[in-house]
């Protein structure tokens, strides 16, 4: 297995640079503060980008109207255009949230979400570690045995529940 480390504070260049020693033509942008990301929305994001003429897709939190419940997918966009947006801005912002970039430049880019499928169409419902409440949170649906391998549907339904019987904030 081959691993990068780069510049702490320069998010968008370590991406860059990784691409370029793996010669990727593609870059899926999986975010560490979501430990239940879902296999099967890994597989269904890159179908939908190989499949869409578009330069970049999400499939990660509610976007465009997805209707994702945050955490269990990623972004998708070419290793050109990741060069290229690194290319266009020295901007702090920028070079620390990879992608912003392109969402404050949209009317430049062709950017799609992948419609939710029902089981996963909670965009109320967000299961990414910010705060340390949220940590506490995902505790709660560990505890009730959600594991990495348990597969989103799962995990939301379970969420569900925890609200419906008042548990969750």
């Amino acid at each position: 297995m081959q691993v990068y480390r780069g510049s702490e504070s320069d998010v968008l260049g370590r991406f860059v640079a990784a691409a370029e020693i793996s010669r990727a033509e593609t870059v899926v942008r999986i975010c560490a503060d979501n430990p239940f990301i879902d296999p099967g929305e890994i597989d269904r994001l890159i179908d939908f980008f190989n499949y869409s003429n578009c330069d970049y897709a999400c499939n990660h939190l509610d976007r465009l109207g997805s209707r994702y419940a945050d955490g269990f997918g990623a972004e998708i966009l070419g290793a050109d255009l990741l060069r290229q947006i690194a290319s266009r801005t020295t901007e702090t912002r920028y070079r620390e949230h990879v992608t912003l970039y392109l969402w404050d430049h949209a009317g430049e880019y062709n950017l799609m979400a992948v419609p939710a499928p029902s089981a996963l169409a909670c965009p109320e419902l967000s299961f990414d570690v910010d705060t340390p409440s949220d940590l506490i949170e995902l505790e709660h649906l560990v505890a009730a045995g959600i594991n990495l391998e348990t597969p989103a549907a799962r995990i939301v339904e379970l969420a569900l529940a925890r609200v419906s019987n008042g548990e969750q904030r």
